[in-house]
């Protein structure tokens, strides 16, 4: 089985539509904080480094953190910190469900269980 994400799941299901999806995802892009306003709100970059560090990522196929710390903009343990604290601010996709009133609460625990039993059902090692 191709793996698929929680929302196809729940839009298969039946439980949401693909709009409920794109609201959603639009949600969580417009609320989770991204790594370069962290960085500048600790005062380690300046709006202008984030405007060169955006052009230069647009030129190349390197990560802001990569380009970042290439320039000696941020320290590998700045953008550590960075990385953490934009991962405990992640606004999780079922979530953003419930606070749009897309799925409830049942409902999303429930699915949850039943994907993450699919999902390792679905899992082989490989044999050795």
């Amino acid at each position: 089985m191709k793996s698929i994400l929680f929302g196809q799941y729940l839009l298969k299901k039946g439980y949401i539509t693909w709009e409920d999806i794109l609201r959603a995802r639009i949600y969580q892009k417009r609320h989770d904080r991204k790594t370069e306003e962290l960085a500048i709100e600790h005062g380690w970059l300046s709006a202008e480094d984030v405007e060169k560090l955006a052009v230069r990522q647009e030129e190349t196929c390197q990560t802001f953190n990569e380009i970042a710390a290439e320039w000696g903009l941020l320290t590998k343990s700045q953008i550590e910190t960075l990385l953490k604290e934009k991962a405990d601010n992640h606004i999780l996709f079922g979530a953003v469900l419930v606070q749009l009133d897309l799925i409830s609460n049942e409902d999303l625990e429930k699915n949850i269980e039943e994907f993450q039993e699919l999902k390792l059902k679905t899992f082989k090692l490989p044999e050795v």
